[in-house]
């Protein structure tokens, strides 16, 4: 916690009077527990038109798939 200059010197009763500036948290990661599974295509061509011009081009296709459960539990 950070406290402006009229803290007690004390961070709960800082806190308690309201003279806190900001405080922070940590939650941890829950582990979903679900599967996904993306494939992916990707072809690249260069062009060289001229001695000092080349044309450097691709393309991207990705197909993703639904979410799974990893135990292939049922709600």
């Amino acid at each position: 916690m950070h406290f402006y200059r009229l803290s007690t010197g004390f961070a709960y009763s800082s806190f308690l009077l309201g003279v806190a500036r900001s405080a922070s948290m940590y939650i941890p990661l829950v582990t979903a527990g679900v599967r996904s599974r993306v494939t992916s295509f990707y072809v690249q061509d260069d062009w060289k038109g001229r001695r000092n011009l080349t044309l450097n081009f691709g393309l991207r296709w990705d197909i993703p798939t639904a979410l799974t459960e990893v135990r292939q539990r049922r709600r």
